[in-house]
């Protein structure tokens, strides 16, 4: 097993040793390695040494998914599967490049830890409009979320968001919003999410967007606070003009 000789050896973290057999190993080599790699990311973290830890988070998710999919195998009988043994810092979201990484993981036996790091991170650090409007609406008991993560975590590293992925992320917000406690409306990503309405196009915001900046209880009272208004408005502002815009073209 190479776990005991990455744990044993002269260097403090193992990671250090990791890194000099990639640079020597084939591509084939890497491939099989893959496994023990993933793990050892896993339970390291990266605290100690983020430049190196995140630069063999990128080696590990240029892996095509078709050759990661089998080592799976290998990696769920090493400790950070059977112990869940994962370190809380395994994810940042400004390293885009490591997203198809922890989309597998996603889908693996350890999706409920890796789950929550992730959106952790994605809520605190977003990297574009899309994901900041709708992270902090994500469930990770709902299926369909679970999906537009996994799908986003795809996508989104190779730097395009696709028009299907933006009317699924529409739908999570337009349904979401409305079921928002009154208490929770006044937090700052509340208005983010509706402003991102009239960016991602669908026209079915327009009755959400409408009812945010008129609604009222016992007549004079808003029920939603004025920035989420205002944002309402930027948003119905940005769809008909986009929307004449499309017919123009």
């Amino acid at each position: 097993m190479i776990t005991p000789h990455l744990r044993h050896s002269d260097k403090k973290n193992p990671l250090i040793l990791l890194d000099h057999i990639v640079q020597l190993a084939s591509k084939n080599t890497v491939t099989r390695l893959w496994p023990f790699m993933v793990n050892e990311l896993l339970i390291a973290g990266s605290n100690c040494a983020p430049s190196l830890y995140f630069r063999l988070c990128k080696q590990c998710a240029l892996l095509p998914q078709e050759k990661m999919l089998p080592q799976l195998a290998v990696l769920k009988n090493l400790e950070s599967f059977s112990r869940s043994n994962i370190a809380a810092d395994i994810f940042s979201a400004t390293e885009t490049a490591t997203y198809p990484l922890f989309a597998l993981l996603l889908r693996s036996d350890i999706e409920r830890i890796i789950g929550h790091r992730v959106l952790n991170g994605l809520q605190q650090h977003p990297q574009d409009s899309l994901i900041q409007g709708v992270a902090s609406l994500l469930t990770l008991t709902n299926q369909d979320h679970k999906l537009f993560l996994y799908t986003y975590l795809r996508q989104a590293s190779a730097g395009t968001i696709p028009h299907s992925l933006k009317k699924i992320a529409a739908k999570i917000i337009e349904e979401a919003l409305p079921r928002l406690p009154v208490e929770r409306r006044k937090e700052a990503w509340v208005a983010h999410a509706i402003e991102t309405l009239g960016k991602l196009q669908s026209e079915s915001s327009n009755i959400l967007l409408e009812g945010i900046i008129t609604t009222k209880k016992m007549v004079i009272l808003h029920e939603w606070p004025p920035p989420c208004r205002k944002a309402a408005e930027a948003a119905l502002v940005e769809l008909k003009i986009n929307k004449r815009g499309g017919r123009n073209a």
